[in-house]
Formats: structure tokens, C-alpha cells, sequence
């Protein structure tokens, strides 16, 4: 299966979500930014990568279909690992401006 598309969609997703943000800390396989508003990012129970309140509360899927996924961080920098369930994984790195 293809992923382009959705991986694509993803990026620009993520892009967009992390612009302006400040990079909170990863933990626990998990993202911490803030954006005026604590937010989280990470892999769901259900196999979807999404974003919600710091608590974990809300749910607004980024991408479906995935077996795992490997979040890292080194200073302002993240890198995303995700692995779909039909094999296959694509990387994600983003940069936090310095404040």
C-alpha cells in the first residue's frame, strides 16, 4: 500500500500544528508542545497518530493505520518515526525555532 498521500498530508498537518509552537519535551513516547494551549501529540490505542489537549483529552486523528510509532528529541529538534500497519515506516523531523 501507498502512503504518499497521507504521509504528505501529515507533514503539512504537522508543519502547520508545530509553526509557532514551543517545544515543550518529549516523554513517554509523546510530544509536548505549546501553541497559547498545552497540546499533545502521539500514537493512540486505536493506531492513529493525533493531537490533543496536554491531558490527553480530545481527539483530532493526523494520520490512521499505524502499527507504532518512535518519537525523539535532541534540543529543538524532533524526529517523528511512524511504522504502518501494512509495513513500511516514514521519518519526520522538524526544527523549533530557538527562543
Amino acid at each position: 500500500m501507498d502512503h504518499t498521500q497521507d504521509w504528505q498530508l501529515f507533514c503539512n498537518l504537522m508543519r502547520g500544528e508545530l509553526e509557532g509552537a514551543k517545544l515543550d519535551k518529549v516523554e513517554d513516547n509523546y510530544l509536548y508542545v505549546n501553541k497559547k494551549v498545552p497540546l499533545r501529540f502521539g500514537l493512540s490505542s486505536r493506531g492513529d497518530f493525533r493531537k490533543t489537549n496536554a491531558a490527553g483529552r480530545g481527539y483530532q486523528p493526523i494520520i490512521h493505520h499505524l502499527k507504532k510509532a518512535e518519537i525523539s528529541q535532541k534540543g529543538q529538534k524532533i524526529k517523528i518515526i511512524l511504522f504502518f500497519e501494512k509495513g513500511g515506516s516514514r521519518t519526520f523531523l522538524y526544527r523549533f525555532l530557538e527562543e
